[in-house]
């Protein structure tokens, strides 16, 4: 049972987020998921709404179940929540009483943290779970847009997230050091974002930023965070860079792809690194979704669609939801199958795969009885893969010149190569030239505390960068409607 409080808020979300309860909200709020289910117990509530009544079962309206981002109270109430939040942890040693490093990658819809012991730089544990800023939007610019309100605000959007860091911390931490876009380091440390949206639109600091943790809350003793490059392109682009670099190979007409809610794209040319970032929204992290999840166990990784449905999820376990990874191999089977049209329309039945019409309601396409994908969440993933296939065609048109194109984030190693063909995420180029790697954020960072990558870099790469800023770009825009059909 969870007792909440009206002065945190009436919105029962809101509330369970800033009162540090865990609860399974993907789409932050915005309607859209399903997940965030309470049971009521006690207290007075708003009717429940529309919506809530398309998103819940009879069986669960009977049951006083509601969802929590839709249902606000007087007062206090007693509820319980039905769906704790999905969460990664792993830990491999035991950490005693060591001295541990910390890195972050902090997200704009996911963190994951790592830790290390200092001595020898061996991982002893692993996080990963969904940015608590998202019930302030899922974007950059609802995020800024809130914090700059007022020097209150800001306290607040920064205070939920250190509060949950706090949460997620173990052992002795003697340095934490961080990596994220502009928008979200601005926030971490308490500095107004309002710089990232009035002319010209550059961040307050370019600089590596070291302080001590008590200065902004956090129980550690000292933080690092990474520099920001230009506009929205913050330390996490400077970590990927870190992660992949290598002064011994060719590394020359190499596109680097860092899918997020923030898409980063790096061209490595002559000598040069021009960057760029393109707001694709939460998509691919599977968070605006109608059965979105992160991509742990029981989310879809792979689907084959021929005389049958094949459905395949991560760790072999019951479908639970699509990650990532998995929209995009079910966009491929439901593009081959025709089940979709280039257009992304769902079509009412399908003429060449007549057993696939059971599946097919009410512009839906179901995988299960409760697991779907939905025409809005197809439109979705078209304006993310438009946005971020548009970026890269601005940085580089002609692909007959590019060596590789690397794709990081938070997918881990399940893309489906042909599939980001298919959907025109990737250009069409040969298979062996898509390389996709894990976090390079992370093993940048890793790179970082171990001393691989040193102040040399640092002054070298900030004489080499260029950025490409996009947002008043008529030749993008174009682009953008150009690259929104599959």
């Amino acid at each position: 049972m969870v007792k909440l409080y009206e002065e945190n808020g009436k919105n029962i979300l809101k509330n369970i987020m800033k009162s540090n309860y865990e609860i399974n909200a993907p789409c932050g709020g915005n309607g859209t998921c399903g997940k965030c289910k309470i049971k009521i117990l006690n207290g007075k509530f708003n009717d429940i709404s529309k919506n809530e009544k398309l998103l819940l079962s009879e069986k669960e309206i009977e049951n006083g179940i509601r969802l929590a981002c839709m249902t606000e109270f007087k007062d206090k109430v007693e509820i319980e929540i039905i769906e704790k939040e999905e969460f990664y942890e792993k830990s491999l040693l035991e950490i005693d009483n060591k001295k541990l490093i910390c890195t972050v990658d902090l997200g704009t819809t996911t963190i994951e943290m790592n830790f290390y012991n200092k001595e020898n730089f061996e991982k002893v544990g692993e996080k990963k779970f969904f940015n608590p800023q998202i019930i302030y939007g899922a974007d950059v610019i609802s995020r800024i847009l809130y914090a700059v309100e007022s020097k209150e605000k800001l306290r607040e959007i920064q205070k939920i997230l250190i509060d949950r860091l706090n949460r997620e911390l173990i052992g002795n931490i003697e340095k934490l050091v961080l990596a994220g876009n502009s928008t979200m380091q601005h926030i971490f440390l308490g500095i107004s974002p309002k710089s990232l949206i009035t002319p010209p639109y550059a961040p307050a600091f370019t600089e590596k930023k070291a302080l001590k943790g008590l200065e902004i809350g956090l129980n550690v003793t000292g933080i690092e965070v990474m520099p920001n490059i230009a506009g929205y392109v913050g330390g996490d682009t400077y970590a990927v860079i870190m992660g992949y670099y290598n002064k011994k190979e060719d590394m020359d007409n190499i596109v680097i792809v860092d899918i997020g809610t923030n898409g980063e794209i790096v061209l490595i040319r002559d000598g040069k690194f021009y960057v760029t970032s393109t707001a694709a929204g939460p998509a691919f992290e599977g968070a605006s979704l109608s059965c979105g999840m992160r991509a742990t166990l029981g989310a879809l990784s792979d689907i084959r669609i021929d005389e049958k449905v094949e459905i395949q999820t991560i760790g072999d376990k019951p479908l639970k939801g699509i990650c990532g990874s998995g929209v995009i191999a079910l966009l491929r089977e439901l593009i081959y199958t025709e089940t979709i049209g280039k257009d992304g329309n769902i079509k009412s039945k399908n003429r060449y795969y007549p057993f696939l019409n059971r599946r097919l309601k009410e512009q839906k396409f179901y995988l299960t009885e409760d697991i779907y994908i939905s025409q809005n969440d197809i439109r979705e993933i078209q304006m993310a893969k438009s946005s971020i296939r548009s970026a890269i065609d601005m940085m580089e048109n002609n692909y007959d010149k590019i060596k590789k194109i690397i794709i990081t984030g938070n997918f881990g190693k399940n893309l489906d190569k042909k599939g980001l063909i298919k959907i025109g995420l990737m250009p069409n180029i040969e298979l062996d030239k898509i390389k996709i790697v894990d976090n390079l954020v992370i093993s940048g960072l890793y790179r970082y505390i171990t001393g691989e990558i040193d102040e040399k870099f640092y002054d070298e790469f900030h004489q080499k960068i260029e950025y490409i800023d996009l947002a008043n770009s008529d030749n993008f825009k174009r682009k953008f409607i150009k690259n929104i059909d599959f």
